[in-house]
């Protein structure tokens, strides 16, 4: 590498190597072009130095004898000199030998010659030592004698030293200063060789040369590891680098290139610097390129070089088109490519091209950051966008800074906080510990305070600062340089992407401006770890959002080395080298006055903060200078900064263009420009960073610090105290004097900014300590007026003011650069500058919005007019592409559209049209220009959406290749309309008829089918959709008069189609809407009883809720009997309809349902909404309903809630329309005839107020009789539909009512209503009998017996006659055993015995029943007990009648009953029942005859507080006439009874009871006259057969006295009674016969055996509409196995519910299952007594409780999407029978998770399809491309799951196969749509609900592992297993 960078000297040249410097080289060229002869003359001079003639003329002395080292001149012509010095360097290619060289300074005329000039310059050389002034001034002996060749001389190495005993500069005028210090520091003395710099002037190209370097610098240069280079700015650092760089480019191009080309990149953090390294390394490898050139060529073609545009003005840093030629992937990095010079950011943009950055470049950082880039208002992206969202310094002053809050960020630096969020929360080490990649609060709490001094002691004032940015950086979805380079590092560290080769040797320039992270990356990138150099100055920290220390950056790679190494080289002892630091502490660019000042501001940070930088060693400047002069006083009057700055003549003064004044921040140099006007370059520290200038004046920098005096005067401890100054300087804190640490630092950049002069103003107090600290060291002169005030202006030559403009605006200066152009007079360069400017004022623009869109405009106006004033064709398209910037940020897109395609840039034109919505523009600029496909492609396909959204169909359409490609897009996308709108023009109006309506555009479509009326399928259509509508209106609860006009217009188009004709499926229902639209009931009921035939059992419903929902009284007291038989059957099929419907157990997956109800199911999470006005929607709760904003259309619920709210409100409505019917129906009069009115013809004294009907027509028949019980058994099973839903007195008090009403009804006061002979008891439905058997048995076993002792005897009556009426065979058992009758037996009461007496009297089997009944019955009649009259004179008939027959039969030995007289209905009631009557106990006929007439006398003498009862009221509350009918039937029965009995004395007793009333006040009807005065007992006899009733229609009743003739005992016929029918009879069986068939009697009325009866069902068959019945009843578990219940795991069971341990005693009878399982554990209890029963109770206890708790668990996930899915499953292993036991457990447990899941997904993937569909109709058209996406995201999304449930479905073959691998295979791709939604970034929405269930599924079938053995089962306990099988 050493012979690469140095090179031999050119032919011609002696042995002294001629080294000329830049001025030289100057002159050179200059004497080339203007005089070859001149250019002879000096290359002549030049070859006789190099030859060693030091002739007089070619060596004398310019300097004065006491110069040590002399500078010489060589005269060439009378007026030209040739200035140079004799130096002594080590030989370029050997580390031993020094040789003495000949450096040319230049060529000068005499004019040009100042010997004071060279004096100064001999001066500052003569200071490096001794021993290098005795090698400058040492010679050879001549090689000849007497001759003046001398060879050069030769030394062994050399060890740097100083010479410090003449260091002082003699004072000397700053005009000598500044020129002895571009001679010595700035002149750069390089070989002079033929194959380059000869070559070079000779050509007279612009080449650059490897100058010679110092010894330390060299030695970095040959360096062959990597190192660190530290050191201050100025000292060489670039150099080193750069010519290393070449070196290694230079060995490779001089080896036979078998070895690849070695990638060298250098990095940066700035484009002016790597653009500035790149150029001058060009330079250098053209000036190689120029050694293989002829000279004659070079000669020949001077003009072969390309022209460089050096006018040009650019913005380096914000030019899109920077390193263009690069690719955009760091993959496709080429040889050609290298060496790379690039920017960090840049290299970062080539990463992301390969890390998978598919979406964006910011994509990963916003998923790691929370964000969802694709949420933002996405455009197409063009290159450079980036930038819009990185949070650069200048954008968080601007745009973050005012808008964090102001409590937390008064009185800080933005600068100091952007540092440290930067640096040390987001960018350190500690970083990339943690998830977020911030350090969280606590560790930054505890972060060293060395280490990290400047918020010691404002941490958490920091970082909740950083916590406001980042919160506030996210909802703007932008990011910072470090989320950026934590997201690469997390791409690299995942293996995502591949970035191909990395790099062989990296170098890294200003390392300070980078973090540590950045630092990682880039170590990353490079493959080779001894190729690495980092050169920086962590003193430079003014570069913001850094905290870099080499410290830091040594020692985290030497971790990251470390850990690198061991795991590579595990197995080796190989140790990689460490990089070795090199420190540069030579300044080349300022004099040493200047860098002294600027190393004791190091020494201070150093001395107090001895870790907040690097130590290094003390930086020397080459040459002397003048040392800081600094004004300041406490007296204003001693120097005033007027006199400073304008000078003594009070005139304003200018700065020339090398000088610049520095304050401290904006504010600062707003304020100064006020006072001073434009005086020169005012410039802000951050402004002023890489920029240097001859003079500075640093203006105020104390008095505009950060920190106070008390802080500042902590400097004072470092305070020389040699002088004797006595000084009080407080004690270092270093929490409290941490902000000095920065201000430190700023004041280091300050000072290093000035080359040649620095003047510090500032009389502040805060100034003082710094000040005498600088006094005390002796590094400033401080100014008093006895001291002559330098002279600061300078003249600058238009020509300083445009190189100092152009400097200025390459470091985006623009402002300043404009103050340059203006004193060089170029207008051009003005306009340029000022529309920079304009745009940097724009960025920084934090006003309203307004404002800043103005500003931006602005700035895009004046580069509108710099670019149309401009003639070079490349700087208009620049110019125009800087204007679209600005009008992008001004938001102005058609204007940036416009100038884009100005600037031939037509994918960003396309772009912005695209953005603007003017498409028109955009599918111009892709059609007529060349774009990007991709683009191009996205720009038609958002136009079709446009065009077609807008109606623009004829645009639209020359998009397309055809009509049915246009067709599908529309399709695809959602806009039907306009399909429709495409499908009418092309007379296709089925289709857009069908078009229309599915979107709901009734009238469009109604309008277009009615056009293809000849199309039957189309009038099908119409019809269908039509009812779909009325539905809609007529839904359940909806209020049709909201809809009248809809309505109106429904009925119109129904009236247009039925014109047409044609039969359809929904012809019924529109005839049922009709009639509801016309209010037509008659049509109404019809059409119910059609409907529900049809099993259209919806449209049942609804009809008839209008029939009976319209009408508050479903019946009136006056409707009649038959008109509410009619009524209460249409009743009873709605409660059916309606408790069916209640009973539904999925009811939203019923379609028909939905429509009755008019609610809605969400497709993609399963919610339930309730429309506005709907039946469930005014069901909900008031708590709801508040959270409900007006402009919601109904309110949402889960299927869990609408479940809840389904049963109770449908349970509440049902029970609300049976209780108001209920009322209706006991009002009803036609079920209660009058008595009095049957019993005296028709007269009732209570008239109209009479509750009763007295409209009755006696029926001979018996039909009114049949159809009044008909009407009370149907409205009986009509309350059944209801009771399981009531409290249990309200329940009891209804039953009790109705069955005491049914007791009247089958038993009526009067003969003349009916009877139970009129009936067939033994033809009603056995639902009937079970209905009225579970009520007695309620009433029966109600523990509200117990409290109603006082009517229990009443109640227990009543109970137990219609128990024995309809259930004689099994009442007696349980009527006995109930529970109520053992307590009232077991009271021991007078009457305790009473319901025995009872029960054996009507059970008729036991040969003293008839003696327990007339007990009961004299019981009844003395004892003070409530008890119905009714029913008591019921039982005195079936007494009578009893006694009549076995008394009878019992007479003689015939055994007959012949003779007997009795009505009709007793015979047929009590033969049947009556068994062995000869052994019947008859023997109290005299005390029954007793109590009837005690009976009689409490009828007609009641007393207040009668015991007898009658219609629920005592028998005194009612009138005479009703006392009357009962007072009538005792007579009869009494006279009835001796009329069979023949007892002389019995009738004499009769008689005497009856004509006992005789004489008393009471007034008794005209039957009664006939009985209570008869003269003897054949008036008695005669009362008996003639009528009671003097109604004609009563007289021809059917239940007529009956004379029994036995045939064997009537030998001849005897004349007929009147009153009286015979009947002659062979057998007694066949009695009963006779009396049915006699001709007298007509056959009874029947129960019809067909009637319509409510079954009571657990689980319903067929649910509305005859869905199938898996939707409906079942329960899950019902009819499962054991073992399949046991199989499933816990982890994945079905839902859990609490245990219920108590039942509710008003719950509902249980399933058959409960039933038959209560039957067997009951037979088993009874099988068990004494000490074993306690036992077998809590062993059947155990069961029973895990049986409900079980049952209940199963039935509460029957109503859950799992427990659904279980079922299913269930009933498929029940059928397959699968053998594979452990696909079984898989198919039930973990399974339906995974099928839940997948239905989630469907919902989800549907839903998500259709919301963007939607969405994309009303888009506006900047949303239109990222709708389109995500609808087609969720299509291709539906598509994949609709597919796997294809595979998946329960029924599916693959199951039958149990295949696991198959099912584990599907089940992974189940939840790699999960995860792709996810990495897609798509809308969670519901589906985040399914996580549950996809863990579930995948942890038990993809991750489940083979069941382990099973242990052996415990020991049984024997007699637990005994007693288990005794019992089952």
């Amino acid at each position: 590498m050493k012979a690469a960078l140095y090179f031999e000297s050119a032919k011609g040249l002696g042995d002294w190597h001629i080294f000329i410097s830049t001025r030289a080289d100057r002159d050179l060229r200059d004497a080339r072009r203007k005089d070859s002869k001149i250019f002879k003359i000096i290359i002549k001079k030049i070859q006789e130095l190099s030859k060693g003639h030091f002739s007089d003329d070619n060596q004398k002395r310019l300097t004065g004898p006491s110069l040590d080292i002399p500078i010489y001149e060589a005269k060439m012509t009378r007026d030209l000199r040739l200035v140079y010095q004799v130096d002594c360097l080590p030989e370029f290619d050997s580390d031993v030998n020094w040789f003495v060289v000949i450096k040319v300074f230049g060529v000068y005329t005499h004019a040009q010659m100042d010997n004071r000039l060279w004096e100064y310059v001999g001066h500052q050389i003569s200071h490096r030592g001794k021993e290098y002034k005795r090698r400058c001034t040492f010679r050879n002996k001549p090689i000849h004698a007497g001759d003046t060749v001398i060879a050069p001389a030769s030394f062994p190495p050399q060890t740097e030293e100083t010479d410090n005993s003449s260091r002082a500069m003699p004072y000397a005028n700053s005009c000598y200063v500044s020129g002895v210090i571009n001679v010595v520091r700035l002149e750069k003395f390089v070989t002079l060789s033929q194959v380059h710099r000869l070559s070079g002037i000779l050509a007279d190209r612009d080449v650059a040369h490897v100058f010679a370097v110092s010894p330390q610098e060299r030695e970095i240069i040959e360096h062959p590891l990597s190192c660190y280079v530290v050191g201050r700015s100025g000292t060489g650092k670039t150099t080193t680098m750069l010519f290393k760089m070449l070196g290694i480019q230079r060995s490779w191009e001089h080896g036979s290139h078998s070895v690849p080309k070695p990638r060298q990149v250098f990095v940066t953090r700035s484009r002016v610097l790597a653009s500035k390294v790149e150029e001058y390394f060009s330079k250098l490898i053209k000036s190689l390129a120029l050694s293989t050139e002829e000279p004659k060529k070079l000669l020949r073609d001077p003009s072969s070089e390309p022209a460089l545009h050096e006018t040009d003005l650019m913005d380096p840093e914000g030019d899109v088109e920077w390193r263009a030629d690069l690719p955009k992937r760091f993959s496709l990095l080429e040889e050609v490519h290298f060496p790379l010079f690039v920017t960090f950011e840049h290299l970062c943009q080539m990463l992301e091209g390969d890390l998978d950055f598919s979406d964006s470049a910011t994509s990963s950082i916003f998923s790691g950051s929370g964000i969802h880039a694709n949420d933002s208002d996405s455009t197409v992206s063009y290159p450079g966008s980036i930038s819009d969202c990185m949070v650069s310094y200048d954008k968080f002053v601007h745009s973050y800074w005012t808008h964090l809050p102001q409590t937390l960020i008064k009185g800080l630096d933005p600068a100091l906080v952007f540092n440290e969020i930067m640096g040390v929360i987001k960018g350190s080490e500690h970083s990339l510990s943690f998830a977020n990649r911030c350090i969280d609060r606590q560790t930054y709490n505890t972060v060293s305070h060395r280490a990290q001094s400047t918020f010691a002691n404002q941490r958490d004032l920091i970082y909740s600062i950083f916590e406001s940015y980042q919160k506030l950086r996210r909802q703007r979805q932008e990011l910072d340089s470090v989320d950026r380079t934590h997201s690469l590092l997390m791409k690299l560290a995942a293996g995502i992407g591949m970035i191909g080769e990395k790099f062989d040797f990296l170098y890294v320039d200003e390392v300070q401006d980078n973090h540590l992270i950045d630092a990682y990356l880039l170590r990353l990138i490079c493959k080779n770890p001894n190729g690495l150099f980092w050169a920086g100055d962590t003193a430079q920290t003014i570069s913001v959002g850094s905290s870099f220390k080499f410290n830091d950056l040594k020692a985290f790679l030497y971790r990251l080395e470390r850990s690198t190494n061991a795991r590579s080289m595990s197995h080796s002892s190989y140790s990689l080298p460490q990089p070795r630091m090199f420190q540069l502490t030579v300044n080349y660019r300022s004099h040493a006055g200047i860098v002294k000042c600027a190393h004791s501001v190091v020494q201070l940070i150093t001395k107090f903060w001895p870790y907040a930088i690097d130590a290094l060693d003390e930086e020397k400047g080459i040459v002397e200078g003048l040392r800081p002069v600094f004004f300041g006083s406490s007296d204003s009057d001693t120097v005033r900064y007027e006199q400073f700055l304008f000078g003594e003549s009070k005139a304003r003064i200018e700065f020339g263009a090398r000088q610049c004044i520095l304050v401290r921040n904006e504010a600062a140099r707003d304020e100064l420009r006020k006072q001073v006007g434009e005086i020169g370059l005012i410039m802000t520290l951050y402004e002023s960073k890489g920029l240097e200038f001859d003079d500075v004046l640093l203006y105020n920098f104390f008095t505009d610090s950060t920190s106070d005096l008390s802080q500042w005067r902590v400097v004072l401890n470092a305070v020389s105290q040699q002088q004797g100054i006595r000084i009080f300087a407080p004690a270092f804190d270093e929490l409290r004097h941490a902000g000095i640490c920065s201000e430190l630092k700023f004041l280091y950049v300050a000072i290093t900014r000035a080359r040649n002069n620095l003047w510090i103003f500032d009389p502040s107090e805060r100034a003082e300590p710094m000040q005498l600290f600088w006094r005390s060291e002796g590094l400033i002169d401080v100014y008093t007026p006895e001291m002559e005030l330098p002279q600061l202006a300078v003249a600058s030559t238009p020509e300083e003011w445009f190189k100092a403009g152009r400097t200025l605006f390459d470091n985006r200066r623009y402002f300043q650069a404009l103050h340059c152009f203006k004193r060089a007079d170029m207008p051009q360069e003005i306009a340029i500058s000022n529309a920079f400017h304009l745009r940097d004022r724009a960025k920084s623009t934090s006003e309203e919005p307004s404002v800043r869109t103005q500003s931006f405009t602005q700035a895009a106006d004046a580069f509108v007019a710099v670019a149309n004033t401009s003639s070079k064709a490349h700087l208009k398209r620049r110019y125009m592409r800087y204007a679209a910037d600005c009008f992008v940020d001004a938001g102005d897109d058609k204007r940036a559209g416009q100038a884009f395609f100005d600037a031939e840039e037509f994918d960003h034109a396309a772009s912005r049209y695209y953005k603007a919505g003017l498409f028109d523009e955009a599918v111009e600029v892709i059609r007529s220009r060349k774009v990007d496909q991709q683009l191009a492609d996205k720009v038609e396909h958002t136009a079709r959406l446009f065009y077609i959204q807008k109606k623009k169909l004829r645009r639209a359409a020359d998009l397309f290749a055809s009509v049915d490609e246009q067709l599908d897009f529309m399709e695809e996308y959602g806009f039907d309309d306009a399909r429709a709108d495409v499908l009418e023009g092309m007379g296709r109006f089925a289709e857009a008829g069908e078009v229309h309506l599915m979107e709901g555009r009734v009238f469009d479509g109604m309008r277009a089918l009615l056009k293809a009326r000849n199309n039957a399928s189309a009038v099908r259509r119409a019809k269908e959709y039509l009812v779909d509508c009325f539905w809609r209106i007529f839904a359940l609860g909806r209020d049709v008069n909201q809809d009248h006009l809809q309505l109106k217009q429904l009925l119109d188009w129904v009236a247009q189609f039925e014109r047409v004709g044609g039969e359809c499926e929904s012809d019924n229902e529109m005839c049922m809407f009709k009639a509801m639209g016309s209010n037509d009931t008659a049509e109404l009921r019809r059409m119910a009883l059609v409907l529900r035939n049809s099993n259209r059992k919806a449209a049942a419903l609804l009809c008839f809720s209008r029939i009976f929902g319209t009408q508050p009284r479903p019946l009136l007291p006056s409707t009649s009997l038959q008109e509410a038989s009619i009524i209460l059957c249409h009743f009873q099929a709605y409660v059916e309809l309606l408790r069916e419907v209640a009973d539904h157990q999925n009811p939203y997956s019923s379609n028909s349902i939905r429509k009755l109800f008019g609610f809605e199911v969400e497709a993609d999470n399963g919610g339930i909404v309730l429309p506005r006005g709907t039946f469930f929607f005014k069901a909900v709760p008031q708590k709801r309903m508040r959270s409900l904003r007006p402009s919601d259309e109904g309110v949402k619920l889960s299927e869990a809630e609408f479940h809840d709210l389904y049963k109770q409100s449908l349970i509440n409505h049902l029970k609300s329309v049976v209780l108001n019917e209920n009322e209706c129906c006991l009002e009803l009069k036609a079920l209660r005839p009058c008595i009095v009115a049957t019993f005296g013809a028709g007269r009732c004294n209570a008239g109209d107020s009479c509750s009763w009907d007295h409209g009755v027509a006696i029926d001979p028949t018996g039909d009114t009789y049949n159809l009044r019980v008909t009407v009370h058994l149907r409205q009986m099973q009509i309350m059944d539909s209801i009771l399981h839903c009531m409290s249990g007195g309200d329940r009891e008090r209804r039953q009790r009512t109705w069955l005491a009403r049914l007791y009247e009804t089958l038993n009526p006061p009067h003969s003349a209503l009916g009877s139970l002979a009129n009936l067939d008891l033994s033809r009603l439905p056995e639902e009937t009998k079970r209905l009225i058997r579970g009520w007695l048995g309620n009433l029966l076993y109600s523990p509200s017996l117990y409290a109603l002792r006082d009517e229990f005897i009443m109640n227990f009556a009543l109970t137990a006659c219609l128990g024995f009426t309809f259930h004689r065979e099994q009442a007696y058992n349980y009527i006995v055993r109930s529970p109520s009758v053992q307590w009232f037996v077991n009271q021991g009461l007078e009457l305790s015995q009473a319901p025995l007496d009872l029960c054996l009297l009507l059970e008729s089997e036991s040969n003293d029943c008839l003696k327990r009944g007339v007990m009961f019955f004299e019981s009844a009649t003395m004892a003070n007990i409530q008890i119905d009259l009714n029913l008591l004179c019921g039982l005195m008939e079936r007494l009578c009648g009893a006694l009549v027959l076995c008394r009878n039969y019992q007479n003689g030995a015939k055994r007959t009953l012949h003779g007997v007289t009795l009505p009709r209905s007793w015979l047929l009631a009590l033969i049947p029942v009556l068994k062995n009557m000869q052994y019947k106990a008859t023997s109290h006929l005299w005390i029954l005859v007793n109590a009837m007439a005690n009976l009689s006398r409490a009828i007609l003498f009641p007393v207040p507080t009668a015991h007898l009862h009658f219609e629920g009221r005592s028998i005194s509350h009612h009138s005479g006439q009703v006392r009357n009918v009962f007072v009538v039937r005792i007579f009869w029965c009494m006279s009835l009874l001796g009329y069979n009995v023949r007892d002389d004395k019995m009738r004499d007793v009769i008689r005497e009871h009856l004509t006992s009333f005789r004489g008393s006040s009471y007034k008794f009807p005209l039957v009664c006259d006939r009985f209570i005065n008869a003269a003897r007992w054949e008036d008695l006899a005669k009362a008996v057969r003639r009528p009671l009733s003097t109604m004609l229609a009563a007289q021809g009743s059917p239940d007529m006295l009956i004379e029994l003739r036995d045939a064997k005992r009537e030998h001849s016929p005897q004349s007929m009674l009147s009153g009286v029918h015979r009947i002659i009879y062979r057998n007694i069986e066949d009695i009963r016969h006779l009396l049915l068939i006699t001709s007298l009697s007509r056959q009874p009325a029947l129960l019809r055996a067909d009637a319509e009866v409510f079954k009571p069902k657990t689980a319903t068959q067929h649910g509305p509409e005859g869905e199938d019945p898996d939707t409906s009843a079942a329960v899950p578990g019902e009819g499962a196995d054991a073992a399949d219940l046991e199989e499933i795991p816990e982890e994945v069971a079905p839902d859990n519910v609490e245990e219920v341990v108590e039942v509710d005693v008003d719950e509902v009878a249980g399933t058959p299952q409960e039933r038959r399982a209560a039957t067997i554990i009951q037979t088993a209890f009874r099988r068990f007594h004494g000490r074993r029963r306690n036992r077998a109770a809590a062993v059947i206890q155990r069961a029973a409780r895990r049986f409900r708790r079980r049952q209940n668990m199963l039935k509460a996930c029957a109503y859950t999407p799992r427990g659904r899915v279980w079922k299913l499953c269930l009933e498929v292993i029940q059928t397959n029978h699968w053998t594979n036991r452990r696909y079984r457990v898989m198919f039930l447990g973990p399974f339906v998770h995974a099928w839940v899941c997948l239905e989630s997904l469907y919902s989800y993937a549907s839903s998500g399809k259709e919301k963007a569909k939607k969405r994309l109709r009303h888009a506006q058209h900047q949303e239109l491309d990222e709708v389109s996406n995500r609808m087609t995201q969720f299509g291709n999304l539906l598509k994949r799951v609709v597919a796997l449930q294809k595979l998946l479905q329960p029924k599916s073959s693959l199951h039958s196969c149990c295949d696991i691998s198959k099912l584990v295979a599907h089940v992974s791709e189940i939840k790699g749509l999960l995860e792709h939604i996810r990495e897609q970034r798509m809308p969670l929405g519901a589906i985040e609900n399914c996580e549950e269930d996809m863990q579930i599924a995948f942890k038990g079938i993809v991750q489940s592992k083979l069941p382990p053995k099973r242990k052996p089962l415990p020991q049984v306990v024997v007699d637990d297993y005994d007693f288990a099988e005794e019992i089952w």
